[in-house]
This record gives structure tokens, sequence and C-alpha cells, in this order.
């Protein structure tokens, strides 16, 4: 039987955005599982499937290229999930991520934050491209909820 690791990447990132919005408002656009493609710039659609007791979500980059994802915890109350990547077009490997939104006075803050491996390329490259990724999605994500 293989090992399977369950040890966290050696890798991170974490990016934060605030926003008027309520949480709750905020909550409601990102909320969705399968919703990503409403206000991630670089992804062209996102489907949910349930498969062996997992949900996944196959995501269609821009470009073409897909990337599988499941998710690993889902709290409403809290206002956030956790996910990993399965397979696809990241240069990453072990990777684990959480969206989350709290309240920040009058507003909220959206966190976004992963750990995770290079994969196919240096340190820095995978931590760029993970960066990037999130940096597009909470500018669009604050667009969404300020419109």
């Amino acid at each position: 039987m293989p090992q399977v690791s369950t040890s966290l990447g050696e890798l991170g990132v974490t990016k934060s955005a605030t926003t008027d919005a309520s949480p709750g408002k905020v909550w409601s656009a990102i909320g969705d599982f399968a919703g990503i493609a409403k206000w991630h710039p670089a992804i062209q659609s996102a489907t949910i499937e349930e498969r062996d007791g997992q949900t996944l979500r196959l995501l269609v980059l821009n470009d073409g290229a897909t990337v599988l994802e499941a998710l690993v915890d889902w709290d409403d109350a809290g206002r956030s999930y956790t996910y990993r990547i399965l397979d696809g077009a990241m240069p990453v490997d072990g990777y684990i991520s959480t969206l989350s939104v709290t309240a920040d006075g009058d507003g909220s803050r959206i966190e976004w934050t992963s750990t995770f491996d290079a994969k196919g390329v240096s340190r820095d490259e995978a931590t760029g491209v993970i960066s990037a990724v999130y940096e597009s999605g909470l500018a669009g994500i604050v667009d969404a909820v300020s419109a």
C-alpha cells in the first residue's frame, strides 16, 4: 500500500483584501464552490461533480488548461472553505488552500491562504504563480461585491 503524505507543503502564500461590503454579501459571492468563474478573471468555467464521497471542482482556465480540485472542508457559519488541488496545470504539489471572509470594521476582510511544494519550477516561480492567482482573484471579488 502506498504511503500518503498528509504534511503541509513547505511553501505558502497568504493574500488578503478589504472591502466596504458586509461579510454576508462577500460570502454570498464567494461561498458557492462552483461560482469561482463569476469573480475570478482567469477562470472560464467551473463544474462540480460528486465522486467517491468527494465534491470535485473542475476549473477550465482562459487558456484552456484545467485544474481539478477537491473540497476538503466547508464552514458556512464561519464563512470559509478549504480545498486541495488534485491535478492540473498549476506548478504546485500538495497544494491545500482556504478562502475565508471575516468582519473588518464596517466591511470585510477576505483572506486566501495556502501551503504547497513547487512542481517543475523554482520555489520563487511557484510562489509567484499562486500569488498572482490570489491577487487577481481578490481584485475580482472586491469588484463583484462593489457593483
